[in-house]
């Protein structure tokens, strides 16, 4: 059966006027782990574009792989895959509306709150357009109204809309803040999928090739475990294993320089109780994941080679004891 999958290309302005949507990033998914480097090359290709989309051969984003799972006052997207790009270009957005303000556009400044908040005729509310998992949301509100950065715990988004606010600046004092805003908004351009049921969302997550961060070991892990948990009795133990999942990430907050692969390398050489190479642990996961947990047969990536008799299997879902 064909993903259920609907494309699209858009524009950030196209991307963030939606009012009532809500894009989440779950807890389970690593912190915001942008270094300056790649924030400042983000900048610098906006930077490089002409405000002439003719002669543009445009900046794309990458793609931002979506999940809808609620429908109430506001339709909650879960940001599967590209949390670290779009989380980037909010800190971006928040410096330049901050540019603006202080430069008298109360009108641009007003304008830019609109891709920022998400707005509820009904209760007269305007929650961020953007949640953070857990670890990563005080840090966030404490940038999004403007607080004092000291207290900001994650030093990648500090150090993030630290530069934006440096690099924004600049273009205040060449007078180009006007011009970089319309690019940002208008010339570049992010591929939006949004995906109808969670067990595609994870089938799709590995053949992404984002321009951020490369993906991790640890994160083509979880993903295995989630489409695995999100095919067994029609998804039930998806959100427990997810609930699972994200208390691994809480407690090894800190842990080896916020480097999750480093764990799962030595836990997983005490497990085979033999050395696992970084290259070479996701593969020895798969394989002993296929020969050891029930059920692992019905991913579509099983390989009969590594295929264990039902007597040999158990289930070690996550916990692996």
């Amino acid at each position: 059966m064909p993903f259920q999958i609907n494309p699209h290309v858009q524009t950030l302005s196209a991307l963030l006027a939606i009012p009532n949507e809500q894009f989440i990033i779950p807890s389970y998914q690593r912190r915001y782990s942008w270094q300056k480097k790649q924030v400042n090359a983000l900048f610098q290709d906006i930077n490089s574009l002409s405000t002439v989309e003719t002669d543009n051969d445009g900046h794309f984003f990458g793609m931002l792989l979506l999940h809808s799972n609620s429908h109430s006052i506001f339709n909650k997207l879960e940001v599967v895959d590209g949390q670290q790009r779009l989380t980037t270009i909010t800190l971006l957005l928040k410096s330049i509306q901050k540019a603006f303000r202080n430069i008298g556009n109360t009108q641009r400044s007003n304008n830019i709150n609109t891709f920022l908040k998400c707005s509820n005729i009904q209760n007269n509310t305007t929650p961020n357009k953007l949640i953070l998992g857990n670890l990563d949301a005080s840090d966030y509100g404490i940038i999004m109204n403007e607080g004092d950065f000291e207290e900001i715990k994650n030093i990648r988004l500090k150090d993030a809309i630290c530069l934006f606010d440096e690099l924004v600046g600049n273009l205040v004092a060449n007078n180009t803040l006007e011009s970089f805003w319309i690019k940002l908004m208008n010339i570049a351009v992010i591929i939006r999928l949004d995906v109808g049921t969670v067990k595609d969302a994870y089938k799709l997550f590995e053949t992404i090739n984002n321009r951020g961060l490369k993906l991790s070991a640890t994160d083509i892990i979880k993903n295995l475990l989630f489409g695995h948990a999100s095919k067994l009795n029609n998804g039930e133990y998806l959100e427990e294993v997810k609930s699972i999942w994200a208390d691994i990430v809480s407690n090894l907050d800190g842990v080896n320089g916020n480097n999750p692969d480093i764990f799962f390398r030595r836990y997983f050489c005490s497990i085979l109780t033999r050395k696992v190479t970084a290259n070479g642990l996701i593969q020895e996961f798969k394989t002993y994941y296929y020969k050891n947990v029930e059920g692992a047969s019905v991913l579509s990536l099983f390989n009969d080679t590594v295929r264990a008799t039902d007597d040999e299997k158990r289930t070690i879902m996550l916990g692996m004891n």
